[in-house]
């Protein structure tokens, strides 16, 4: 028995009440919530002017980093070396070439961004610049694939069979023009970055892979980033593609 206004003692094994959680801010926008030895995160959205779960911040964070991007072409002149490789230093006094970011530049950039796969369904390709950028993905072991036009394959200033005799880049096109089922062109110009993340990047638009469509060629580029429903008809049709084409893989890949 305890007599009024002293604590009463809890009997041995009785399980205690945790305390009231604990809250503390810091200046980052953050808090941690402590009930017992339990502890969450919980982050400040501005926006809402309130507090959210760590799933509920992953999911906002990843919606904010959704962007589209344009570029347009042609640009005045091809960029120089040092503009895409990290390990060449420009000594030329007057250099010719551009020593700004250009739309190439950009394109170009997009690409070394890939960090597990690159599909490209693309009419032709002709600019060397793009070239090595998808043999640069290739020696960094990304999974390159390609699906282009029969007719481009050999063409004038083609690098679709170079590309081909490279490892880990497969390429496929539809049938040859003469071939009675040849049916139109593939004339397609995008490409699908890392599309079996939750991160895909699309490039697409009119600009063709080509020197021309850098200098010459009045054109466009659209980059959608981290958007998985842009990226997903992309997908879905460079897999009906592959499958279709093939019959028609580019003898001289290695794997």
């Amino acid at each position: 028995a305890t007599s009024r206004g002293m604590s009463r003692a809890v009997p041995l094994g009785r399980p205690v009440a945790p305390r009231r959680a604990r809250r503390a801010t810091s200046r980052t926008g953050t808090r941690r919530l402590t009930v017992g030895a339990r502890a969450k995160k919980s982050f400040f959205n501005a926006e809402t002017n309130s507090w959210e779960s760590a799933a509920e911040h992953e999911a906002h964070a990843h919606f904010t980093s959704q962007s589209t991007e344009i570029l347009i072409f042609p640009d005045a002149v091809m960029p120089c070396r040092s503009m895409l490789d990290a390990n060449y230093r420009c000594t030329k006094a007057h250099c010719d070439k551009a020593h700004h970011t250009t739309s190439l530049v950009k394109f170009i950039r997009t690409l070394d961004k890939a960090t597990s796969t690159l599909d490209v369904v693309c009419f032709t390709i002709t600019c060397d610049d793009i070239k090595r950028a998808i043999q640069r993905a290739a020696k960094r072991g990304i999974r390159v694939r390609i699906v282009t036009d029969a007719n481009n394959v050999d063409s004038l200033g083609s690098d679709i069979r170079e590309l081909s005799e490279a490892r880990k880049i497969d390429v496929r096109c539809d049938a040859h023009s003469n071939d009675p089922n040849k049916r139109g062109m593939m004339h397609h110009k995008f490409a699908i970055i890392d599309g079996e993340t939750n991160d895909p990047v699309v490039i697409t638009g009119s600009f063709n892979w080509t020197r021309a469509g850098v200098l010459d060629n009045h054109d466009n580029v659209l980059i959608a980033r981290n958007q998985p429903d842009v990226a997903a008809p992309y997908i879905k049709h460079m897999e009906a593609l592959w499958k279709e084409y093939a019959a028609f893989q580019i003898h001289g890949a290695e794997g």
